[in-house]
């Protein structure tokens, strides 16, 4: 069939519409007054003598119905199938009633309908929305409400689109007409509506009201509402047909993606750039170039530009510049590039200190040497003495900047451990300055960038292979959402990856950051100061990166990371963060919501890996390697409330070296060791005027100064393995005893394993009112003052680990104490019932860093589908540096495409974690597939109309991945279970699926692995 549009009204809303299916009705050029098609109903249930006006509408540029909120239109339709409906609705006030009925308020006669309610999805009377779908009683009725929907705007034009799967999910949704952005999509599981009642609504399918029976109508639209387009069809039609997926119509379709070619050497921006053997010569004029769909390859080497990138892809046909070559061997650089191509020299200043200068144009914010970093002197004395401000130790490498004289001063590191010290004998990169803002962190600019995305709308772009070098501030900054940066490495930035804007969606993995040698700084300096006087002196004496004691005009701290300015559902997976001062600080995640951190390697770091303050909101830390960090995870919000929460904190590894017990020692280990969980909320937090505006020392406030409590469901901790001698499991930055003494609610720890040296560094404290369950506490220091304690209810005590039956890979031993002894009462789909991060019978690997990407093309459908859904919840799968999924509330239907014919069976791979569900793995029409748990023993049941067969699956662990393939060609069904056939517990004939049509698969709290469709 030739490709076309379903109408006018929808041709910029659709990609493109290959096999959709032709409307049943579909209204959208009316002359002079309505389609005769349609009946006028008044208030009283009467028909009008009168049909509705039409009026011009300028926006749309075409005639559309004007309702006078006294009455509705409906067109005769009696369909009990599948459907979709959508309207085209602009309203004169914020949106009220009813927009697509067909539904009567009796019982037996109900079926569905769509509009704005205030506080429920039954009574339309307000400006959230909210539908039902029921098959006639009023115990089938299933309901959808979108009470954290955003407001909708008076005078805009709307898609409202309800979507009716029999037996499997209603779907309310709404578009923004003008941009194609998905407003809202809410779903629920319609099991028992099998069909709409050929009653209900009496044959009628309402348009801006509700007829609740033949004496009166309500719900009615209000007077001057618009009706600018109405079609339905016969089916359920799938989000990429409906432009559901997040761009809609102000993305464009590409119908033929193209290749270009970027050559630096070679190339020549005149050419097309459409052959390697006619490359263009830069990034940009490839970024001027691109189209949704493609691709740009760029040829190993330096390149001196900072792309700005106003073009974007789609959803189904993104962007990708990808870097040719091992990753990393394209460099995009902001370096000075007469300095960095050595045609300008280093002369040398002091011979004794090793002091060398270069005429510079700018003032840096960093400079590399061999991606070595210098530490940022604002003084020639600080240069020549290592000492900042009040005799405050620094870095023996750094450089200086001398504004009068445009001189940069650089001082590499005395030992030669990084090579000669010699600036010209390294490939030297001065950066940009750095961007505005108190710490530096108004990352919005173009200059402030190598690769600088500029649009504020999703944009669907893939970044891979990069090096990004020395910006003024990040690698990557994007004001668009829906952005990948993969297999890159990150030099000199002093973030990797940072939105502004609110710019979502943005996933970072399989990259490397670093600050080198930030780590390494840091013990040269306790080597040489940490017996001295300056301890008494600076207490923090070799934080000289945090910024202490330095002009904080002209020097901005190393308290940032791999990412910055963090949205919502942001991802970062996968990565190697090292010898760096932070992983990610406050500055990046201030205001993060839904942020997921899994499978990336922590290790070498001076501070904190992942700090969730000052207001992150659903914010999940899991399957991460945590190695030879000073305090691996934080929660201290500076800012005042909202405190960050929930946070989740899941199945990592936190261990350190006997290297690192230099760190851990390099204060006095009396007053002060490091903590696996810093945790605390300072009295300057109610300095803030939203917390009274009071000072430090006062207790009283209006917000009470008693408690600090993690939002709900609070800060979890659960299914960790820490193994931790030369620290404590917690540093408390606030009062914990004595007359300001603030208690701790709604953090809660269970089923890890505890190797810690201490709880904390006060013996008289007893852990506040943190709430411990069903922990593994090993230790064997009769001494220890807070022996017990994080065991919790429940919990376990073990002198070694070896005694716990824990190897040296952490994984449990089939004798091992902690096999079966967690809880799962938080009803956490990740969480086991074995201790510590490494279920039985499973092995803890991190697959991390540039190379190790997954290969898209290698993936199923549905797999490809999901890789970058950034609503949908990752968990470690059989693969690993491959994800599950998972949703934490809403279900998720997920289209895994049209097929001209029925596959003769589907294969999939999930895990079995609640007690009572009912999981839909594959459905199109009357025909599912489901797995039905009901205290926790599950069976399958395949089922097409009101035939089914049934097999029994017994218990199978929740930490088991397990693999089904079900056939169900010719009329019988059979089902393998992990190579076992299994039995079906009655009959195994059943009618196979209609050819054609569009397959859905359900993603819940069950986690999902693969489904694939068999041909």
């Amino acid at each position: 069939m030739k490709t076309q549009f379903l109408s006018l009204l929808f041709a910029a809303a659709l990609l493109h519409a290959d096999g959709t299916p032709t409307p049943a009705f579909d209204w959208q050029k009316p002359g002079s007054a309505a389609d005769s098609r349609f009946r006028q109903f008044l208030a009283d249930g009467s028909i009008a003598k009168r049909p509705l006006p039409t009026v011009r509408d300028d926006q749309l540029k075409k005639q559309v119905i004007l309702l006078d909120g006294k009455s509705m239109p409906a067109i005769s339709f009696r369909h009990g199938g599948a459907l979709t409906v959508r309207v085209v609705v602009r309203y004169p006030e914020q949106p009220v009633g009813a927009i697509i009925s067909r539904h009567r308020t009796e019982d037996g006669r109900r079926g569905f309908e769509m509009g704005f309610g205030s506080k429920n999805p039954y009574e339309l009377d307000g400006h959230k929305p909210a539908g039902q779908v029921s098959a006639g009683k009023r115990d089938s009725i299933r309901p959808v409400f979108g009470k954290n929907a955003p407001e909708f705007k008076p005078g805009q034009w709307y898609e409202c689109i309800l979507r009716f799967s029999p037996g499997e999910m209603l779907t309310l949704a709404i578009r923004d007409r003008q941009n194609g952005n998905v407003l809202y999509l809410g779903q629920t599981e319609c099991s028992g509506v099998e069909a709409i009642i050929p009653e209900a609504g009496d044959g009628l399918l309402g348009i801006g009201g509700r007829r609740n029976n033949s004496k009166n109508c309500s719900m009615l639209a209000p007077a001057g509402t618009r009706i600018g387009g109405i079609t339905v069809w016969k089916e359920a039609l799938s989000d990429e047909e409906l432009g559901l997926t997040g761009n809609g119509s102000s993305a464009a379709y590409n119908p033929t993606p193209v290749t270009r070619y970027v050559n630096g050497s070679t190339g020549d921006d005149r050419n097309d750039g459409l052959s390697k053997e006619k490359p263009l010569r830069t990034i940009q004029r490839a970024a001027d170039l691109v189209n949704p769909g493609d691709t740009v390859r760029i040829a190993p080497g330096v390149y001196f530009e900072t792309v700005d990138l106003a073009r974007g892809g789609t959803a189904a046909q993104p962007v990708t510049f990808l870097a040719d070559g091992k990753p990393g061997s394209v460099i995009l650089t902001a370096a000075e590039q007469a300095i960095r191509e050595k045609t300008v020299k280093f002369q040398l200043e002091d011979k004794a200190l090793g002091i060398y200068s270069a005429p510079c144009t700018r003032a840096p914010s960093r400079v590399l040497y061999s991606n070595i970093d210098l530490y940022p002197y604002t003084t020639m004395e600080g240069l020549k003495t290592f000492q900042i401000k009040n005799g405050y130790p620094a870095p023996e490498n750094g450089f200086y900047f001398d504004e009068p004289s445009k001189k940069l001063y650089v001082r590499l590191h005395p030992s030669g451990r990084y090579g000669s010290t010699d600036p010209n004998d390294h490939v030297i990169a001065v950066s940009p300055p750095f961007a505005p803002g108190y710490n530096g962190h108004h990352i919005y600019r173009k200059q402030d960038a190598n690769f600088f995305i500029s649009l504020r709308k999703p944009t669907h772009v893939i970044l891979s292979g990069f090096t990004f070098e020395t910006p003024g501030s990040a690698g990557v900054v994007t004001g668009g959402s829906n952005v990948v940066v993969r297999d890159s490495f990150f030099k000199g930035c002093r973030a990797g990856v940072w939105g502004f804007g609110g710019a979502e969606a943005v996933f970072v993995e399989n990259c490397h950051y670093d600050q080198a040698s930030t780590y390494d700084d840091v013990l040269d300096t306790i080597a040489k100061w940490g017996k001295t006087d300056i301890q008494k002196k600076h207490f923090f004496y070799f934080w000289a990166r945090k910024g202490v004691n330095v002009d904080t005009a002209k020097v901005k701290n190393y308290e940032t990371g791999i990412v910055g300015g963090v949205a919502k559902n942001w991802h970062v997976r996968n990565n190697v963060v090292e010898n760096s001062f932070e992983g990610m600080s406050c500055w990046c995640v201030d205001w993060a919501k839904h942020f997921q951190v899994y499978g990336n390697l922590f290790r070498r770091i001076v501070d904190n890996a992942v700090e969730t303050e000052n207001h992150a909101s659903d914010m999940r830390i899991f399957n991460n390697y945590f190695e030879d960090i000073f305090e691996p995870l934080s929660w201290q919000p500076l800012g005042g409330k909202p405190w960050p929460g929930p946070i989740y904190i899941y199945r990592n590894i936190v261990t350190c070296t006997p290297a690192f017990q230099k760190l851990a020692n390099s204060l006095n280990p009396e007053k002060f060791r490091p903590g696996v969980f810093k945790i605390g909320v300072s009295g300057s937090n109610w300095k803030h005027k939203e917390m009274g505006g009071l000072d430090v020392d006062q207790i009283a406030a209006l917000v009470s100064k008693r408690f600090v409590m993690a939002p709900d469901p609070g800060f979890l901790v659960f299914n960790n393995t820490l193994v931790w001698p030369y620290g404590n499991l917690f540093t408390t930055p606030q009062p914990v005893l004595g007359r300001a003494i603030r208690d701790f609610v709604n953090f809660r720890y269970f089923n890890n394993i505890f190797a810690v040296d201490r709880m904390h560094k006060l013996a008289e404290w007893r852990g506040s009112l943190f709430e411990f369950y069903a922990n593994l506490e090993v230790g064997n220091d009769a001494k220890n003052p807070h022996l017990g304690i994080i065991a919790g209810d429940g919990g376990l005590r073990a002198d070694s680990l070896k005694q716990a039956g824990v190897n040296e890979k952490l994984q449990l031993a089939k004798d091992s104490i902690a096999r079966g002894k967690g809880i799962l009462a938080f009803e956490e789909p990740d969480a086991s019932i074995d201790l510590g991060a490494i279920p039985a019978g499973t092995e803890f690997k991190i697959v991390a860093g540039p190379g190790t990407a997954v290969d898209l093309e290698k993936l199923s459908p549905f797999a490809r589908k999901v890789f970058y859904h950034p609503t949908l919840i990752r968990t470690a799968g059989p693969e690993p540096g491959r994800w599950g999924v998972w949703s934490d509330t809403d279900l998720v239907s997920l289209p895994l495409g049209r097929t001209k014919t029925a596959p003769r069976g589907a294969r999939f791979q999930f895990r079995l974690t609640e007690k009572e569900a009912v999981t839909t793995l594959l459905r199109k029409g009357g025909f599912s597939i489901r797995i039905l748990t009901q205290n926790a023993a599950s069976q399958l049941k395949v089922a097409n109309g009101k035939e089914s067969v049934e097999f029994p699956l017994g218990t199978p662990s929740r930490d088991r991945w397990l693999t089904l393939e079900v056939g169900f060609a010719d009329g019988k069904v059979t089902a393998v279970l992990d190579g076992t056939a299994l039995k079906p517990a009655g009959s195994d004939t059943l009618p196979s699926p209609r050819n054609g049509g569009t397959w859905y698969t359900a993603i819940g709290k069950n986690p999902v692995y693969d489904v694939e469709l068999l041909p």
